[in-house]
This record gives C-alpha cells, sequence and structure tokens, in this order.
C-alpha cells in the first residue's frame, strides 16, 4: 500500500543528515569565561575580543548586525548585542544580553547571547545569538543559520590565531622591516656616489646641507670646519705644485 514499505513494514519518512560543530563534542573541555578576554590554550597569551566595530552579514531575507564584545552602543547597557532585521517586513528583533557567556577551545571561541526577546516558535521561548569566532587574516563576518529562533553568524578575526598564525605574522613584519631598511640604505649608497662622483657636485651638495642648517652665517663650527678642510688641501696642491723632485 501506499507510504508503507512492504519488506519492513513500517511507515516511510524523510531523514535528513546535517554536519554541526559544537564544543561540547570536543574531547577536552572549553575554556570558560564571562567576560570579552580569555587565554588562548596554546599560547597562553590574553585574547581580548572588546572593540568598537560593528559588523553586518545578510542573505536574501535577513540581515544581521553585530557589534564588538562589550561596545554597549548598538544595545545601550547591554554587554553583547545583535540585530536581527527581516528584509522583507522590515521588524527588528533585538538579541542582547549582560551577561557574558564565552567558550574557546584552539584557535576558536564561541559567544552566546540569550536574550529576552519572546521567540514565535512555541519549542522556544527566546532567541539566541551565536558568535562563531574563527582565525583569519581579514576581519569580517557571515551569516551562518538563522531558523528557530538561533541566528548563527561566523566572526572570521585574526585575534584568536594560535602560535601558527601569530608566527606568520610577525615574520612577514621581520620582512617587511628588512625590505624597507635595505631600500634606505640602497638610497643612502646611491646618493653617496652621485655626490662624491665631481668635487663640483660634492660641494653644491655641501652648501645645501649647509643651507638647511641654522648655523647658516654664523660662523658655526660645521662651517668653519669645511672651509678649514678646504684650505688646507688648497695649501697642500700649491706646496706639491712648486715642489722639486
Amino acid at each position: 500500500s501506499s507510504g508503507i514499505n512492504a519488506e519492513y513494514g513500517a511507515p516511510r519518512e524523510c531523514r535528513y543528515l546535517f554536519e554541526w560543530s559544537t564544543y561540547v563534542a570536543c574531547p577536552s573541555p572549553p575554556i570558560k569565561s564571562q567576560s570579552c578576554t580569555y587565554t588562548h590554550p596554546q599560547t597562553g597569551r590574553i585574547v581580548d575580543l572588546r572593540g568598537s566595530s560593528t559588523y553586518t552579514a545578510s542573505d536574501p531575507q535577513y540581515t544581521v548586525t553585530f557589534e564588538d564584545c562589550g561596545s554597549k552602543t548598538l544595545c545601550e547597557g547591554a554587554e553583547v548585542c545583535m540585530l536581527m532585521e527581516d528584509n522583507i517586513n522590515g521588524h527588528v528583533v533585538k538579541i542582547s544580553s549582560s551577561e557574558i557567556k564565552l567558550f574557546a577551545e584552539g584557535d576558536t571561541a564561541e559567544l552566546l547571547i540569550t536574550s529576552d526577546a519572546s521567540c514565535p516558535d512555541s519549542a522556544y521561548k527566546t532567541w539566541q545569538g551565536i558568535v562563531q569566532y574563527t582565525c583569519g587574516e581579514e576581519e569580517g563576518m557571515e551569516l551562518v543559520a538563522l531558523a528557530h529562533c538561533h541566528v548563527i553568524v561566523n566572526r572570521v578575526t585574526p585575534l584568536v590565531c594560535g602560535t601558527e598564525k601569530a608566527q606568520d605574522r610577525s615574520s612577514h613584519m621581520r620582512f617587511m622591516l628588512i625590505l624597507i631598511l635595505s631600500i634606505a640604505c640602497l638610497s643612502l649608497l646611491l646618493l653617496g656616489a652621485f655626490v662624491c662622483r665631481k668635487p663640483q657636485s660634492r660641494e653644491v651638495f655641501l652648501r645645501r646641507i649647509r643651507s638647511w642648517l641654522p648655523l647658516r652665517g654664523s660662523g658655526g663650527p660645521f662651517e668653519e670646519m669645511s672651509y678649514k678642510r678646504v684650505l688646507i688641501n688648497t695649501e697642500d696642491m700649491t706646496d706639491l705644485s712648486h715642489s722639486t723632485i
């Protein structure tokens, strides 16, 4: 008969397979924090998620806005805040809480926002927001899921990155510093070679340097030293020209 599996004698049903990532399945317990900071489990450094930036992610129907932990500007008086706006009817749900529930594991962290906003779904009482912090070089946010009064966003940031990413950024900064210093040294060498190529160029360069100094025309030590050096060299050349062998 229709709708009956004759072999097993059980009603047919639709089954959905999905993958869900959560700290609950981790073999080691996550780090729990009631503030916007925590100690990274691998590096031991303090990870500070506080800030004043606001991020937006959307799909064709909804737009979600989240501000940095502890900002307290998007939702007055709330430590964490998320706004969910229906792009079709303009309805806005404020998901905020004065209590911070932060869980960290490896290079990821998860911020739970349990709000007082009532949920139209009978299976749930209030709206909840979940902010998943993942390691990435560029700051950003994307909407992961929105269903059954749960809003899940992925907040990409280098703040939660562990040792490897930190070392990569440090190596990149050292490389850029060495490159800049090398270019500066090469520029000075080229400038020196150009200046010392001809005596006239050297004298023009020295006159320009003296014109930039506050000792110009005051008979200062720089001007006097340069004059004496040229005078001595001239006298030496005169004596040599009159010498006989």
